[in-house]
């Protein structure tokens, strides 16, 4: 693998180089964070992804997580302040501390019915109206209620 970057208008751009048949397979910690990442989508060969991978990226505003990931690591997208769309993977079984944090323009989330575990302030500083979609008697609706935060049922 052969790591590079790109300067656009300011902000460095990771560019990875594979030989063929070699693949990602992990993200270390904060590997991207602060870059100038505007849309993401994991490839379905990585399986673990580190704390912060993506952290501070400003311009980052769409993520695609792939199923082989079940966890969301500690502040994964904290400081991400355009990010308005993610999907999570209907695997996921963990949400870490602050994992959104700051993302203020996220608006909603649906939160898998698989998740069993989120971790204090995971959705602190979102957008104002931020609502959790979730399943009913899920950790996700128990999480809600206990931190006064805005949520919907979906069935």
């Amino acid at each position: 693998m052969k790591l590079t970057y790109t300067n656009v208008n300011g902000y460095l751009i990771p560019n990875l180089t594979y030989k063929s048949g070699e693949q990602m397979e992990q993200l270390g910690k904060y590997a991207f964070s602060g870059s100038g990442l505007k849309t993401i989508m994991i490839p379905h060969s990585v399986y673990w992804v580190g704390e912060g991978v993506y952290a501070d990226c400003k311009r980052l505003d769409h993520v695609a997580v792939p199923d082989n990931i079940i966890s969301i690591p500690d502040r994964m997208f904290s400081g991400c302040g355009s990010l308005s769309e993610i999907k999570l993977p209907e695997t996921a079984d963990r949400i870490g501390t602050g994992a959104f944090e700051n993302c203020s323009s996220l608006q909603s989330i649906v939160i898998p019915e698989s998740v069993r575990s989120i971790g204090e302030n995971a959705f602190g500083g979102t957008h104002p109206k931020f609502t959790l979609l979730c399943h009913r008697l899920s950790e996700a609706e128990r999480y809600a209620r206990s931190h006064n935060i805005t949520f919907q049922l979906i069935y």
